[in-house]
């Protein structure tokens, strides 16, 4: 079972995306980007870079960060004005997400990034082949009758 961190401010889409990995993975969250060091003991990480430009909180730091990272990385791209962070284990993903895309970005992300860290040896058996669900993240699948709303 794979230990995936999430970077995600918005409670709903937290949830959601938690609810399409849960079974499969590891699932821990991040209140803030966090640095290198602090990613040693995840084998990927999630971030929403979209989140991060309409909150006003994405700068040159940021993408520093993000680029020093050696953990395969899926970055949600809401189409904002900011800049895609470019390295290898790097993969982005378009929003809107579909359970789909966000599991095969994912598996992909994670088949790769074992690949090059060790080519001759079969990939990690954390990562199935065409583990894949379906459909739209339905938010809705995920708010309790009465949960408050917002992030």
């Amino acid at each position: 079972m794979s230990k995936i961190l999430i970077f995600e401010p918005h409670r709903m889409l937290r949830q959601a995306i938690a609810l399409v990995l849960f079974a499969d993975h590891d699932i821990q969250f991040a209140m803030s980007i966090p640095d290198a060091a602090e990613l040693k003991d995840y084998d990927a990480v999630i971030i929403d870079g979209g989140a991060l430009v309409n909150d006003g909180k994405y700068s040159d730091r940021e993408i520093r960060m993000v680029q020093s990272w050696q953990v395969p990385t899926i970055w949600l791209d809401g189409g904002a004005n900011g800049q895609t962070p470019q390295r290898e284990g790097l993969v982005a993903v378009k929003v809107p997400i579909t359970r789909a895309s966000l599991s095969a970005a994912l598996a992909d992300c994670l088949r790769n990034f074992a690949k090059a860290q060790s080519p001759d040896r079969s990939v990690d058996s954390k990562v199935k082949e065409g583990d894949v669900g379906a459909g739209l993240i339905e938010l809705v699948d995920v708010v309790e009758e009465g949960a408050e709303v917002g992030s």
